[in-house]
């Protein structure tokens, strides 16, 4: 309980420090550039369907992106029998690493492709591949404050070391020996 408690309230002070110092981020950001970075991804949209006798009719509407809002209108507050969405919309980057290209066999290539992710069936719309680029100081904020954390934590650390001096008593180092030296015997 009480380490619980240290690590809060240094992680507490840590988080204020920082607060106070954002001159820390962007020495970090501009010193490290190279390890924020993003890697290839593709810009798409996703229907997540419950009911797969719909997979046709949305994997048609979904290919022209202008098509886009008019298809979230139609199943919007839609459920199933089991009271759940009926078809779930997301939009966003999908890194080349995700699950859906790793493990679900669909190809990082734009177009429109299908899946079953379980019970679900994905209908995925690959706009746009994205090329690897640099992230801003803003889209790598929780990375900097990560490693940032760790930078301090490491120094506090070391300073704590370099002012701590551990000082065996020679009455221990007596009664130490003379305890080694029965069991021995």
């Amino acid at each position: 309980k009480k380490s619980l408690y240290s690590d809060y309230i240094f992680s507490k002070y840590l988080t204020e420090e920082m607060a106070k110092h954002p001159e820390w981020l962007t020495e970090q950001y501009n010193q490290n550039k190279a390890k924020y970075f993003w890697g290839e991804r593709a810009e798409g949209r996703v229907a997540i369907i419950d009911d797969p006798k719909l997979t046709k009719e949305i994997a048609k509407d979904i290919k022209d992106a202008k098509n886009w809002e008019t298809l979230k209108a139609k199943f919007a507050g839609k459920l199933n029998a089991k009271k759940q969405v009926l078809v779930q919309f997301e939009k966003g980057e999908m890194s080349k690493e995700a699950d859906v290209f790793t493990q679900y066999n669909v190809p990082f290539k734009t177009g429109v492709h299908e899946t079953k992710m379980g019970d679900k069936t994905l209908v995925i719309a690959v706009d746009k591949l994205l090329p690897p680029s640099q992230m801003t100081q803003e889209e790598a904020a929780e990375e900097l404050k990560d490693a940032v954390n760790e930078k301090k934590l490491n120094e506090i650390i070391a300073l704590q070391k370099a002012k701590t001096k551990i000082v065996i008593q020679p009455e221990f180092l007596k009664d130490l020996e003379k305890t080694l030296d029965q069991k021995q015997n």
